[in-house]
This record gives C-alpha cells, sequence and structure tokens, in this order.
C-alpha cells in the first residue's frame, strides 16, 4: 500500500512488522510506546506506511535501553502457496 486511506475501507492485513527490542543478553521482547493516555501501544505496523513511522520510534527506544532493535516481517501463508481467503 503506498498511501495511507482514511480508515483503510476494505484493507485486509496479509502482512505485519514487529519491532523487537533486543538487550545486552540477546533476549527479544516487542517493543512498545506510551501514548498520552498512558496505555503502552505495541510497535506493530501492517503496511509500509506506518512500518516507516514507526522506526525512528524504536531508534529512539533502543538508544534509550542501550539495546538494539530489528524489524521482522511476517506474511500471511495458505497451506496451497495461494492467496489468504477474503
Amino acid at each position: 500500500m503506498s498511501a495511507r486511506k482514511e480508515n483503510y475501507p476494505g484493507h485486509r492485513i496479509r502482512e505485519v512488522w514487529l519491532f523487537i527490542g533486543i538487550d545486552s543478553d540477546g533476549d527479544e521482547g516487542l517493543m512498545a510506546m506510551r501514548g498520552p493516555d498512558g496505555m503502552l501501544m505495541p510497535l506493530v505496523a501492517s503496511d509500509e506506511v506506518r512500518r516507516a513511522q514507526l522506526e525512528p520510534i524504536a531508534v529512539d527506544i533502543a538508544a534509550a535501553k542501550n539495546g538494539t532493535f530489528e524489524c521482522r516481517h511476517f506474511v500471511v501463508a495458505t497451506d496451497d502457496g495461494g492467496e489468504p481467503p477474503g
């Protein structure tokens, strides 16, 4: 998806990007940021636009924690290798 659509009408999530924090011991966890209301929001994207928006946040979090991170890409798979339903 090249441009963000308002409320994603008809959007189907077929892939996600997860920002994984890695500490000095090599332990991993899903990175999250605290929203204005104090709620934790995981760094997960379902399109390239959002992935690009979250990357600088992941960089800042990793730097503050003296760690690193990886952005891992997962794609919906089907048993026959075809398109998922829907």
